[in-house]
């Protein structure tokens, strides 16, 4: 039985998607906001290329905790977009126990404990995402 501590860091892990990664990725969302999916259009409106939407980064954190703790089923998660994380990138997704309790049950997972992990999503010096992920783990 793997243990848990309010704490407890896990592993950074870095990333750094490409263009086509970025892109796929927020298609894969059915986000069509042209920023996301066409360079050209993302740089006419500011931004330096594309970059990662909502749910791609969601999913990037979901993605993150389950392999640190692949037993768990995500409960809840959210996210504050501080800054575009651009594709093209090296991000670094870091993430710290900032909550354990037990968890009596429900439709998302049996018994077990209730695990909060705060996240940050990290790219060239600068803080791009925030966020928790909350996982139940028997």
């Amino acid at each position: 039985m793997t243990s848990y501590a309010i704490g407890q860091t896990l592993p950074d892990v870095p990333f750094e998607p490409n263009s086509l990664a970025v892109i796929a990725a927020n298609v894969a969302t059915v986000d069509f906001f042209p920023g996301l999916i066409d360079p050209d259009y993302a740089r006419k409106v500011g931004h330096k290329t594309v970059f990662m939407n909502t749910m791609t980064l969601l999913s990037l954190m979901d993605r993150f905790v389950l392999d640190w703790a692949p037993e768990g089923r995500v409960k809840s998660h959210e996210l504050v977009m501080r800054k575009p994380a651009y594709a093209g990138m090296a991000v670094t997704v870091q993430g710290e126990v900032t909550g354990v309790s037990p968890f009596a049950g429900s439709n998302i997972a049996g018994p077990g404990t209730e695990i909060e992990v705060s996240i940050k999503i990290v790219g060239e010096d600068q803080l791009c995402t925030t966020g928790k992920v909350n996982i139940v783990v028997p």
